[in-house]
């Protein structure tokens, strides 16, 4: 009994001793953005119309440093909402985004999350790109895992989403 309550008093004395120290130590700079814009393509499907998109974004950035305030790492949570609107029919189709993107100085970057979910308001997603994807310092590609479109998949979806 007297070994436990030694170890316990033992236990709490570490603990109330260490806390200061865990107080005071610095945490990650943290960064917050809020974004919105409007850009407009003509013709992007190739029948005349225009394609109006709207994006509200945000972002929290979380930098962690050395002893000596050196860079280690950078993770970013991006968090996207976008509505397409073609100019003839007024149709819509929403898009979706939430990544994270750990950059690493010397390194290079890795990218998870969901890239693009799109959907049609009411009829549900039509498209989806999610994964991971490891770059190095130049941007080339290391890694790539999960669904995948190209460009004029995604261009092509989402025209027929809005005819």
């Amino acid at each position: 009994m007297f070994k436990k309550v030694l170890f316990g008093a033992l236990a709490l004395c570490s603990t109330v001793l260490l806390m200061p120290t865990v107080a005071d130590a610095a945490g990650p700079e943290v960064e917050r953005n809020t974004s919105s814009s409007t850009t407009t393509l003509p013709d992007l499907c190739g029948d005349g119309a225009d394609l109006t998109f709207d994006v509200e974004s945000k972002s929290v950035s979380h930098t962690f440093t050395d002893a000596d305030g050196n860079e280690i790492r950078t993770l970013t949570q991006f968090n996207a909402r976008q509505t397409i609107t073609r100019s003839d029919t007024g149709n819509t189709v929403k898009r979706q985004f939430q990544q994270t993107v750990t950059s690493t100085p010397g390194e290079g970057f890795s990218f998870s999350g969901v890239f693009a979910i799109v959907a049609v308001p009411g009829e549900g997603p039509i498209l989806l790109e999610a994964g991971r994807e490891v770059r190095d310092i130049n941007f080339d590609l290391i890694l790539e895992a999960g669904p995948k479109i190209d460009l004029s998949e995604f261009i092509g979806t989402l025209c027929d989403g809005l005819a």
